[in-house]
């Protein structure tokens, strides 16, 4: 982080003394739970403020590290690659055999920090996407899909407790976002909002998912085709 700081141009002295609260707040390493006061010695606990920002810069300086011709001579293969944090999504055009050997450079990075590897060849689910590589018109194009793993419960808020309305709607109106943003084929499209309606039943919520996809819709048109801001659109348009 502090060679970070070094190549924006931080002032030294600003950075030494990020260096000094940084290593203090790193150093006393500990975390509470049930009453038991627990030590970690080369690891970060989950919940804590600065483990996935310190977790984004070791994969980020890994990623720079590891990436150069010089220190990868697979590199050549990657055709894209994208991550969320710590999982990653790469296009590789090399062969299998390659891969693995990728697979443990980027392991030799440090003993403690190790990947697997999930082969989807022509199919594979990444983070709540299922995305399929399909051949259209005599091109490969990918279709997207949402995907749900098989612990999914669909348990949210029901619709009978005492909670805010605005908290019971939470869950739905976030698929509701995530729906309208993924592109999707008419039929996942259609197959994603059944799938809601059946997980708001379930949970005993009385809403109309059809009617809260096509509120989005219409507010999200409208505001690709006008400059004007969305409280007037709003009450121009009830």
């Amino acid at each position: 982080m502090c060679d970070l700081l070094k190549k924006s141009n931080v002032y030294g002295g600003t950075i030494t003394g990020f260096q000094t609260l940084i290593s203090v707040c790193l150093g006393t390493n500990v975390c509470l739970f049930r009453d038991v006061a627990y030590k970690f010695e080369d690891s970060l606990p989950m919940g804590n403020p600065l483990s996935s920002l310190m977790a984004d810069v070791s994969l980020d300086k890994l990623e720079s590290t590891m990436m150069q011709p010089n220190n990868n001579i697979h590199i050549s293969h990657i055709f894209q690659w994208y991550r969320y944090v710590d999982d990653v999504l790469c296009i590789w055009t090399g062969s299998t055999d390659e891969l693995k050997d990728f697979l443990k450079l980027l392991n030799s990075y440090n003993p403690k920090l190790q990947f697997t590897c999930e082969l989807g060849y022509t199919q594979i689910n990444h983070l709540d996407l299922s995305l399929s590589l399909i051949s259209l018109n005599n091109e490969h194009t990918i279709a997207f899909d949402i995907y749900r793993k098989p612990t999914y419960t669909g348990v949210t808020i029901n619709g009978r407790s005492f909670h805010p309305i605005s908290h019971k709607n939470a869950a739905y109106l976030s698929m509701i976002h995530r729906l309208i943003n993924t592109p999707l084929s008419p039929s996942n499209f259609n197959r994603e909002a059944h799938t809601m309606k059946y997980i708001a039943h379930m949970n005993d919520m009385d809403i109309d998912i059809d009617e809260l996809i096509y509120r989005k819709l219409k507010k999200q048109t409208l505001a690709y085709t006008t400059t004007l801001s969305l409280s007037s659109l709003t009450s121009k348009t009830k």
